[in-house]
């Protein structure tokens, strides 16, 4: 079964390095066995802004629930090493919850 999600908001890094770093993350967890079919968040889905050091996400789709979890492990290891920004999650019909930048996982 398929829910509505919404992913918005950016991540400000201090350098072009760490966005490529962040970025590394998807491709990461799409080589992990476990995780693969568990992440709907794709490169394509994050717009490069200011100077190449902040990463831009505006998406809202119908995925798979398991596919909840994915996205936010996705999303809160590029908050590792980003100096500033959060980004708003929600699933369908649920609170807001925002993975803020150094959050981590």
């Amino acid at each position: 079964m398929s829910y509505n999600v919404t992913f918005k908001g950016q991540f400000v890094y201090p350098n072009t390095p760490a966005v490529l770093e962040a970025l590394k993350v998807i491709d990461e967890e799409a080589a992990d066995p476990d995780m693969e079919e568990m992440n709907a968040l794709e490169k394509e889905d994050f717009k490069l802004l200011e100077e190449e050091t902040t990463l831009e996400i505006d998406f809202s789709a119908s995925i798979p629930a398991t596919c909840w979890y994915g996205c936010q492990r996705v999303l809160y290891k590029m908050s590792t090493h980003a100096i500033n920004g959060k980004i708003r999650c929600q699933f369908q019909g649920d609170p807001a919850q925002y993975i803020v930048a150094g959050d981590g996982y």
